[in-house]
């Protein structure tokens, strides 16, 4: 009587152990960000602090085409903070015209770090600044975002205003339309590039950042599930970066896992200014930075 009580109580707990993994299978597929942050599988198991660099392509006169060798001055510059227990991203920009010290060179805006010593001197350059350290940085070029935006067949966003710049030399020419749009990728990538703003990049920042709510909205959705496959290539081509391949993977993973709310978009806290020279700058505000670092970081 007692094996045959032991028979069917493991027959139910073989029955309940594939009722849960089916389950847990299918809300991974479809529905990650259901599945508390102790529960889920290939994530990071650690916070990481990672800074992503965004620079554009170079337009070469000669050949009349772009290139992405070699090191210009940095475009974009993010400071993500990924928490996978709390399921929560913070990221802070960081202005391309942020007055720092760049060790050996004085004084100048922070973009001119990449140019001088690429993404690591662009590391030692914010942690010799503010004292935040990263553990690993993705450099990678406009031209990403413009593919990817393809990849999901476009995103739906508000373009706030007209957008209208020509410049033949650097062969970019951006035509833009005020209202709620689908941008194909390289509708996308004009969007993120305009700066003719009465705030500068300032406002170029906020841009980005609601676009990039809006595009990780998209990614997660569970239709664009089949879409992941054709992503990888694409982030591989276009991004350089020190992670090694199984943590980055974990870091994009995560991503699934998340909803909007779930990452939060800050700015690095500052003023606008002039250097002795009229220079434009953004200079920053010590205290106020550094509370900033101490409460989500």
């Amino acid at each position: 009587m007692n094996k045959k009580r032991k028979i069917d109580f493991l027959r139910i707990l073989a029955l309940l152990f594939v009722v849960f993994g089916v389950l847990y299978f299918y809300l991974y597929l479809f529905s990650p960000a259901s599945i508390p942050g102790l529960l889920l599988l290939g994530i990071p198991n650690r916070q990481e602090n990672i800074l992503i660099i965004g620079s554009d392509v170079l337009f070469d006169a000669e050949t009349k085409s772009f290139k992405e060798d070699g090191f210009g001055n940095s475009d974009t510059l993010i400071f993500a903070s990924v928490n996978p227990f709390k399921k929560k991203i913070n990221i802070i920009s960081i202005p391309r015209d942020t007055w720092v010290n760049i060790r050996n060179y004085g004084s100048k805006k922070i973009n001119a770090a990449y140019l001088i010593g690429g993404p690591n001197f662009t590391e030692t350059t914010i942690a010799d600044n503010f004292g935040i350290h990263s553990s690993g940085y993705v450099s990678l070029h406009l031209n990403v975002i413009s593919e990817i935006v393809d990849a999901i067949g476009g995103v739906k966003i508000y373009v706030d205003k007209d957008m209208y710049y020509k410049d033949r030399r650097g062969g970019v020419f951006i035509n833009l339309k005020e209202g709620e749009q689908v941008l194909n990728g390289e509708e996308a990538a004009n969007f993120l590039r305009y700066r003719l703003d009465a705030l500068g990049d300032v406002a170029r920042i906020r841009r980005q950042q609601r676009f990039l709510k809006t595009l990780v909205n998209q990614m997660i959705n569970p239709k664009n599930i089949t879409v992941i496959p054709k992503l990888l290539p694409i982030i591989v081509h276009h991004t350089k970066t020190n992670l090694p391949p199984g943590r980055l993977v974990k870091l994009l993973n995560l991503t699934r896992t998340l909803d909007v709310a779930d990452v939060n978009f800050y700015t690095l806290p500052g003023n606008f200014g002039e250097t002795e020279n009229g220079i434009s700058i953004w200079q920053v505000n010590t205290a106020e930075a550094n509370a900033l670092f101490e409460e989500i970081l």
